[in-house]
């Protein structure tokens, strides 16, 4: 993501040292060794959609002005800004326009009706109109990995893509993934047994996608979809000949790469066989 004069990114392995040096001194959970359990524990939060915490860093170059986490309120549709400035004389401001780039995150993307921590005299930082989707990649004992086709009539009609839509307002992303499997494919599937494994954020031009990919291993089953779309089972060795959606691609590289590997499972993998039925209307 991005604002006027900031990069915001993820935290990576890579920035711990970073972390602990900027932050440590006034955030024990950045505290030598601690900083990358919390780097660790920040992504696992951030593939289930439940917290979304960026490093911010200026355009015009130099090191991280500082840190801000929006973490979601798991019993209401409401949030709270966290934030962290490595240099709070210089970098108090830069901070606060990476909260108005979450805080519209929060209210435009995840439909919270309140953020904590945004002031209402601080505007949100806008950019283009945001979408959060979540989507599965439903893989059976061959390892092959389930595909929709977008129907006639949508946009982007006729590539594949992983099934799932968007998150509603007040939903998590695995209990929004539940209720549109069931809806457009007939699978009934509790929402703790989708595994976060990866997620992807997408420029589109007209608008921003912000997409979770859940894992699960289901038993093999004839797909009948209910809305129209297409679907079949694709190997996961020729996933890559699957015109799709472009927010897809890398999604879809890496899970061909992780699938391809002989007798393990992808990182991150469901062990437990999910609980299903396939009825349809």
């Amino acid at each position: 993501m991005e604002t006027r004069r900031l990069l915001l990114r993820p935290p990576e392995a890579a920035d711990a040292a970073a972390l602990a040096r900027l932050f440590g001194a006034r955030d024990r959970r950045f505290r030598g060794a601690a900083a990358a359990s919390w780097i660790a524990g920040a992504r696992r939060a951030l593939l289930a959609g439940e917290a979304f915490a960026f490093l911010a860093r200026p355009r015009a170059g130099g090191g991280p002005a500082g840190l801000a986490e929006l973490a979601l309120d798991p019993r209401r549709p409401a949030g709270a800004l966290r934030l962290i400035a490595a240099r709070p004389e210089r970098g108090g401001g830069l901070v606060r326009e990476a909260a108005r780039r979450l805080a519209a995150l929060g209210r435009e993307s995840l439909g919270l009706a309140h953020v904590r921590g945004a002031p209402p005299d601080l505007p949100c930082e806008r950019g283009a109109r945001a979408v959060y989707v979540a989507a599965a990649a439903l893989v059976d004992d061959r390892r092959r990995v389930l595909l929709a086709r977008r129907p006639p009539g949508k946009a982007m009609a006729g590539l594949w893509e992983f099934p799932g839509g968007k998150v509603e307002a007040g939903e998590r992303p695995r209990g929004a993934l539940a209720r549109e499997l069931r809806e457009e494919l007939g699978l009934r599937i509790p929402p703790s047994a989708f595994a976060p494994w990866d997620v992807v954020h997408h420029d589109y031009g007209d608008f921003r996608l912000l997409m979770p990919l859940m894992l699960l291993r289901v038993p093999a089953f004839a797909p009948r979809p209910r809305e129209g779309q297409e679907a079949r089972w694709v190997e996961a060795a020729r996933l890559g000949g699957c015109p799709m959606p472009a927010a897809d691609r890398p999604l879809v590289r890496r899970l061909a790469r992780a699938l391809a590997r002989p007798r393990r499972q992808p990182s991150g993998f469901h062990p437990v066989m999910a609980t299903m039925e396939n009825r349809h209307a």
